[in-house]
């Protein structure tokens, strides 16, 4: 992938976006069937600057372990980033599963699908509708908050042909990836992923070409829900799950650009407050957008490990 190095996208980054924001609530971008067959209107609320010009979209979803949870939970944190500088887009997405035991690892499974086709079909409805908000198209980032995390890395780098290899009969039963939720067919790269406390089945599914695609990684080293590093932490819930250690160090390992944030003693969600992480996202997406993306690992020493991302 060839990043975009244009001196104009420095005005994306100063500090003229601190001034009042705009809140377009509960855009419809899709419709789908959830796991109990009932339609569901799929929704988002847009928020950016007052300022008309194009900015750069950050696609961003709640988490909830793909059961619970809500766009509102994140509203701050995203008004938080769109206040650098950024278009934001809260999803809704479809959420439920079968959780009986005899079900519960299919289920999952087919509420990620879900989740990817939500998040694919709300950027595709943006691009399509470009032209009514002050959109660049040109720069798209996705992530989100633990199952939103899940999600956005498993978009960014687990395509169909993978998935009809892991999981061959949830194709012919959701349907595809790219062509769910509505009619919109428009293409778009996606720039960078915004991973905060997530994680993927396995980081042999990234391939050398789909780290072309960097990534920012924040967790926790004790986070007893999806760990840090596979299987590290003896009461996570998602043990098999490779966490943002594990995700950084494929990356290093293959001279990839990732950025790694992290704090010890905290809890699944807590020590990152909306601020720090809309300054990392902020210095993540300039240095993407001018070519100059450079790896680090960062301890968050400042952090309030008592706190959730919601709590402030």
């Amino acid at each position: 992938m060839k990043l975009l190095s244009i001196p104009i996208y420095l005005l994306f980054f100063c500090n003229a976006f601190s001034q009042d924001l705009v809140h377009q609530n509960n855009i419809i971008y899709g419709k789908a069937a959830n796991w109990q067959g009932q339609t569901e209107d799929l929704k988002l609320d847009l928020i950016y600057s007052s300022k008309t010009k194009r900015l750069p979209l950050i696609v961003f979803m709640h988490g909830g372990t793909f059961l619970n949870g809500s766009k509102e939970h994140l509203t701050k944190c995203c008004e938080q980033i769109a206040k650098k500088g950024f278009a934001v887009a809260n999803l809704e997405y479809r959420q439920g599963f079968d959780q009986s035991s005899a079900n519960f690892e299919s289920g999952i499974t087919q509420a990620a699908y879900r989740a990817q086709q939500d998040e694919a079909a709300a950027t595709r409805y943006l691009v399509h509708h470009a032209a009514d908000y002050p959109i660049d198209t040109s720069l798209i980032f996705i992530g989100g908050e633990s199952a939103g995390g899940v999600t956005s890395l498993l978009l960014a780098y687990v395509n169909q042909n993978e998935w009809d290899f892991l999981a061959a009969p949830i194709h012919p039963l959701l349907g595809a990836i790219d062509n769910a939720d509505n009619e919109f067919n428009d293409h778009y790269s996606i720039k960078g992923i915004i991973s905060l406390w997530g994680g993927i089945m396995d980081t042999s599914l990234i391939s050398r070409q789909e780290m072309q695609i960097p990534v920012i990684l924040f967790h926790s080293v004790n986070d007893q829900v999806i760990p840090y590093e596979r299987s590290s932490h003896p009461e996570a819930r998602f043990q098999a799950v490779h966490g943002s250690l594990d995700i950084a160090h494929h990356f290093k390992n293959n001279n990839a650009c990732y950025n790694l944030y992290f704090i010890n003693g905290a809890k699944h969600s807590f020590g990152f407050s909306p601020n720090y992480i809309a300054d990392a996202v902020n210095d993540f997406i300039k240095n993407v957008s001018e070519g100059k993306c450079k790896s680090n690992e960062t301890e968050n020493k400042t952090g309030d490990v008592s706190k959730g991302l919601w709590d402030y």
